[in-house]
């Protein structure tokens, strides 16, 4: 009797940190039940959200608490990718609050690719600001004028952050989803958020980034679209790690 007196406060102790949950059969079968009623009602936060794309939509979703991975080459186009998946979430007819997490462009940059695909104006222009003849840049600044003021009404927000930490973005994630409902979180890329650690290797420092950011969709009960940087010597090495945090790994 005394031992177990001694062991009580401990046994609170881990019942109150454990991260699970222990069931009987009878419950599991009742939550099943239940949440296969809301399957059926078509509920995105059982189902998923699509993201837009006829091809992928009939094979995967955008489902609380996963982490999907798009990984590709220096210069393959993942920024464009995840960007390209954030507006067609933000500007469906059910807009979907989302958040983008910057490490690798500044701001600027990233709007110059939004102002650049709604314009059609080259993304060199914008980055220069030269539009030609005091007549040609004055169109311009109509034309981009005209299309900003669609984007300043999306339900994206940007995070720009050159040095964001596993736990900073924790935080900014819960801030995201308490303040504004966001459910998607894209993230650019996860070789930049890797801490960097001493005495650990790149890819120790990106094992550790990459648990972080599964444990971050499936605290917060969102979905978390990072992009992965790849060699072509070591794509699938990379690929096979990160499946293993990963529902959805798309190599570009």
């Amino acid at each position: 009797k005394l031992i177990a007196k001694a062991l009580a406060p401990f046994e609170k102790v881990v019942a109150d940190r454990a991260s699970g949950r222990a069931v009987t059969a009878e419950a599991a079968a009742h939550d099943y039940y239940a949440t296969l009623s809301q399957r059926v009602d078509q509920d995105p936060a059982v189902i998923g959200i699509d993201a837009g794309f006829a091809g992928l939509d009939r094979y995967v979703a955008y489902r609380p608490g996963e982490l999907w991975y798009i990984a590709g080459g220096p210069s393959a186009g993942k920024t464009a990718m995840l960007g390209t998946l954030a507006e067609l979430l933000v500007t469906r007819s059910d807009p979907v609050p989302s958040l983008f997490v910057s490490i690798e462009q500044p701001l600027p940059q990233l709007m110059d690719r939004i102002v650049a695909g709604r314009t059609s104006i080259d993304s060199w222009k914008l980055a220069r600001g030269r539009f030609g003849s005091p007549q040609d840049a004055e169109r311009a600044m109509g034309a981009i004028s005209q299309a900003l003021e669609p984007v300043s009404k999306w339900p994206l927000h940007f995070l720009e952050h050159g040095s964001l930490t596993g736990a900073e973005l924790d935080v900014q994630v819960q801030y995201h989803v308490a303040r504004y409902g966001v459910k998607v979180v894209f993230v650019d890329y996860v070789q930049l958020l890797a801490d960097n650690e001493e005495g650990e290797g790149t890819a120790e420092r990106v094992k550790a980034a990459s648990a972080k950011l599964r444990q971050i969709a499936r605290r917060h009960n969102v979905a978390v679209v990072a992009g992965s940087q790849v060699n072509k010597e070591d794509g699938l090495r990379w690929a096979q790690e990160l499946m293993q945090d990963a529902a959805v790994v798309l190599l570009l």
